[in-house]
């Protein structure tokens, strides 16, 4: 050891500084080079050499805006992505709902704009209950959110108004934010205005309310036994979830060969019970989340609809299991 610093002693007593200042500069140089690239990135569109190694694709252009050097010039590498050059950002981005890379690693959004990668799609997307803008640069905000301006909140694609500071649908009694589709909609059972952009629950349509007294008023309803419906309302075939029954489901109604009815095979369309019923010795069910002190569907919609008896008959429970009592139907 103190040979060692014996040999850097003579050196700073011959140089007056270690390491020399030539090397320490030369080897800050090189440093720079491996790190920062040249000593001026080049920009967005300017003229580049081609990279001396294939896996240091920018080189000359700046790799901070994730720009690299193609045909001679610097420009977003879209050969995987739909990026595009972003003049207030200064740097290389990919709009809501262009062509993205999940393994594109440069930032936290795989270089979306705004939103994230879509692993599925492969697409830039926006969170669950929010939309693209129209320069696709950023995402609405989610209902409830503070806002200063209705374009804040994604209007007119999501219906939401910036109502007292806050992301709103028009009104709260009988408007609702359907988040998986990202817009207002309307409740069952609440008026309506036919072919108006704020449309009815995904199951249901706005149609003429039947009492005169009323004139021409609308309400949202779902279609009724032996109506005419429509299976599917999309060209091709969507998720279950898209898939618009429109036939009155808590009264155990299906759309069959274009008309609503029973969906269960034995059963008959009860018109006091207004749903489809079970016959004498007829098997029944009473959902949990339907269930009342007198054992009576209280027909509200749930999960699992129940099955009920006839008009005159009664469900005589034979079991019981996680979501409700099965029983037979017989004289009450």
């Amino acid at each position: 050891m103190s040979s060692e610093m014996g040999m850097i002693g003579q050196v700073v007593g011959r140089w007056g500084s270690f390491p020399p200042k030539c090397v320490a500069t030369n080897y800050q140089h090189g440093i720079n080079a491996i790190f920062k690239g040249p000593a001026k990135l080049l920009g967005h569109g300017e003229v580049c050499k081609p990279p001396t190694y294939p896996e240091i694709k920018h080189q000359d252009c700046d790799p901070f805006s994730f720009l690299t050097c193609q045909n001679g010039f610097c420009a977003c590498h879209n050969n995987r992505t739909d990026a595009k050059y972003d003049k207030t950002s200064g740097k290389c981005v990919i709009p809501i709902g262009a062509r993205c890379h999940p393994q594109y690693s440069h930032t936290k959004t795989k270089g979306c704009a705004a939103g994230r990668c879509d692993w599925f799609t492969e697409t830039c997307t926006c969170s669950r209950g929010q939309v693209g803008s129209p320069d696709g640069m950023s995402c609405s905000k989610l209902i409830d959110e503070n806002c200063g301006t209705d374009a804040e909140c994604g209007f007119p694609k999501t219906l939401l108004k910036c109502l007292s500071g806050k992301c709103s649908c028009r009104t709260s009694f009988g408007h609702y934010f359907d988040e998986e589709a990202a817009i207002c909609r309307v409740h069952i059972g609440v008026t309506c205005h036919p072919g108006s952009k704020l449309t009815c629950e995904q199951e249901a349509e706005c149609v003429p309310i039947p009492i005169p007294r009323l004139g021409k008023k609308s309400w949202c309803q779902f279609l009724q036994f032996g109506e005419d419906c429509s299976r599917v309302d999309y060209k091709s075939l969507p998720p279950i979830s898209k898939i618009r029954t429109i036939c009155d489901d808590v009264a155990q109604l299906e759309c069959l060969q274009g008309k609503c009815a029973c969906r269960l095979v034995g059963q008959k369309y009860d018109v006091v019970k207004k749903s489809c019923v079970s016959g004498l010795d007829g098997d029944c069910f009473i959902p949990k989340a339907a269930y009342n002190e007198s054992g009576i569907t209280s027909g509200s919609q749930t999960t699992y609809l129940g099955s009920p008896c006839a008009t005159g008959l009664k469900c005589v429970i034979t079991m019981e299991d996680y979501f409700g009592w099965r029983g037979i139907c017989d004289l009450i």
